[in-house]
């Protein structure tokens, strides 16, 4: 028997008592053998056609000129589709968030790669092409605001339009719970208080939501009694999707401990989620749950506010923030991409790295007098990192082994000057001022702050809409 064979005899096992049971719950009679047989040729083609589908995209995926990353993102969503506990409309905004915040790992270019990928397998136009991964995990609204809302009044050092951020993302809040039933929601939001709120380490957690599990069973099952046993072997299913959970909220957690961000804004995501998840926050309306949220957030200024979203969202920003705000996420952002990697960097490497990046961007030289000035600098940064000398026989199997990757890095940066010309001479100067700023000796030694304060320094002539140009240029 094929393998395709034996995948639809056992689809069909568990297929049959499921047509029998949504044709007798809808036409309140038995369903015979003979009709049955009929309903379940009609999913049979389905199958047998998702099987074919399966089979062509597998293959597409083997070819060479699919880039690993697809084959990865690929695992990742195929690991999301077998989930047990994502099934269902009380789930529905969590399966949102844990696919977006796998496209986040992953360049637009792999994301619109993949994209064209299955719609060739599927026989499909790619008509719309994704050029720019999701930023914002949790709040899907927040960056589609109506075109037909209208953006409060702002002065020019306003970070955010506070009651509009603090609404949008208590009406989110709420409405999770309108997915929810009532027999669930309380099961549902003691679990997440515990992932969100109680500092404890995961295996303390663990047993905590073990016991909400065994609550939650037995309330809601449909078996007059479970015994311990019972209760166990439904765990044991269960676990590693609770263990996946939790994973997936100290994931989120890890971004309140990024560089530049004070405790009060953890402490301030910890008072949202106890109202969040809190039995009043649901039994009340709509417009005293808004209440709560911002009554909670009180305390907390605009800045800490800003951070919180943009953490939590795993945004760079969002319609929020004022230009103002959106220009100092920006100028923190980009900071802490540079101090967070200069953070591990020893002085000699770092000058042989940045006099690296600059040849690799050297217009004035073709990609091959660049690639010949490249290799040295190249083959003494890897004996400055691996603190040995390399005899020339292994300087040239290490090149050789390296060449393409730095090809590869020489033109990206011709391809990024090319983009910020584009982008008109302002931007194209204000990239030339970041790229010398971020590539100084100064700015490698000084602290956090200080960088702040010297890339704030460096954009004061720029305009909040140029500054905001420019970081969605360098995102494309």
């Amino acid at each position: 028997m094929s393998t395709d064979e034996q995948k639809l005899r056992d689809i069909k096992e568990l297929m049959i008592p499921i047509i029998k049971k949504n044709y007798e719950h809808l036409n309140n009679k038995t369903l015979d053998d003979q009709l049955c047989g009929q309903l379940w040729k009609v999913h049979e083609l389905k199958f047998i056609k998702q099987f074919d589908y399966n089979m062509r995209w597998s293959f597409r995926l083997l070819k060479p000129d699919v880039p690993k990353e697809v084959r990865y993102l690929e695992h990742e969503i195929r690991k999301l589709k077998v989930k047990s506990d994502l099934y269902g409309r009380p789930n529905k905004n969590r399966v949102v968030n844990m696919l977006k915040e796998t496209m986040n790992k992953y360049s637009g270019s792999i994301i619109t790669k993949y994209t064209e990928l299955r719609n060739e397998s599927l026989g499909r136009k790619t008509t719309v092409i994704a050029t720019e991964k999701p930023k914002s995990t949790e709040n899907i609204e927040v960056q589609n605001i109506k075109a037909s809302d209208k953006r409060p009044p702002t002065s020019n050092k306003q970070l955010i339009y506070r009651d509009k951020l603090l609404e949008n993302w208590a009406e989110n809040f709420y409405d999770e719970n309108d997915e929810q039933t009532p027999a669930k929601v309380d099961y549902w939001n003691r679990q997440y208080y515990i992932l969100y709120v109680e500092e404890k380490p995961d295996k303390k957690k663990l047993e905590e939501i073990k016991k909400i599990f065994f609550e939650e069973t037995s309330a809601n099952s449909d078996e007059l009694y479970l015994s311990d046993e019972d209760l166990e072997a439904k765990w044991k299913n269960a676990v590693e999707d609770k263990l996946d959970d939790i994973k997936y909220v100290n994931d989120k957690l890890k971004r309140f401990r990024r560089t530049g961000l004070p405790k009060r804004v953890r402490q301030l995501n910890r008072d949202l989620m106890k109202v969040r998840f809190s039995r009043q926050f649901y039994e009340h309306d709509k417009e005293d749950a808004i209440k709560m949220i911002k009554n909670a957030a009180k305390p907390y200024s605009d800045k800490e506010l800003m951070w919180w979203e943009t953490s939590f969202g795993n945004s760079y920003y969002t319609d929020n923030e004022t230009p103002y705000g959106k220009r100092m996420l920006i100028i923190q952002e980009n900071t802490r991409t540079y101090h967070d990697r200069y953070a591990t960097w020893t002085p000699r490497f770092s000058k042989l790295i940045k006099k690296r990046r600059k040849l690799e961007c050297d217009q004035s030289k073709t990609v091959e007098q660049r690639m010949i000035e490249l290799k040295p600098v190249n083959i003494e940064a890897n004996e400055v990192v691996n603190k040995q000398r390399k005899t020339p026989e292994e300087k040239e199997k290490y090149w050789e082994g390296e060449k393409q990757i730095e090809r590869e890095r020489v033109e990206k940066c011709d391809q990024e000057v090319k983009k910020f010309k584009e982008a008109g001479p302002r931007i194209n100067q204000l990239y030339r001022d970041i790229e010398n700023l971020c590539l100084s000796d100064a700015f490698f030694r000084m602290g956090y702050n200080k960088q702040i304060s010297m890339y704030i320094k460096v954009t004061a002539k720029y305009t909040d809409e140029e500054v905001i140009k420019f970081w969605e240029t360098l995102q494309q």
